[in-house]
């Protein structure tokens, strides 16, 4: 239950730049960071840093991307294959649509790889 408030604190000027750059480190709030400390003893720094964060996070929307697009991909080949008409007429075009597809699996696999070898 939270509700109850403390007195303010007096902190030097060291004390507070000690404060804040453990806010900054552990990605608190001020009274998140306190609350931890006051329960746990410690708190657990972050297992990546915020930009790698954000950085981790916009190249898996890309990587979502990619992947949203083979999925469609893999859904309009799966269409075509139940239709029984055409089918050698347009052989040559799933043939491409397959190699289009694998072209980006690999792409898509490069970057996650490259990603996490640099992290």
């Amino acid at each position: 239950m939270r509700g109850h408030s403390i007195p303010a604190i007096k902190l030097n000027e060291e004390e507070k730049e000690k404060l804040e750059e453990l806010i900054e480190h552990y990605n608190l709030k001020r009274t998140s960071l306190i609350r931890k400390f006051i329960m746990d003893g410690k708190v657990k720094p972050p297992l990546i840093g915020k930009e790698a964060g954000v950085e981790l996070l916009v190249n898996l929307r890309k990587i979502e991307s990619e992947l949203s697009r083979l999925s469609n991909n893999m859904h309009q080949i799966a269409k075509y294959l139940h239709k029984p008409k055409d089918k050698q007429n347009h052989s040559q075009n799933l043939e491409e649509i397959l190699l289009e597809m694998m072209k980006k699996t690999k792409t898509c696999t490069r970057r996650c790889r490259d990603y996490f070898r640099a992290a």
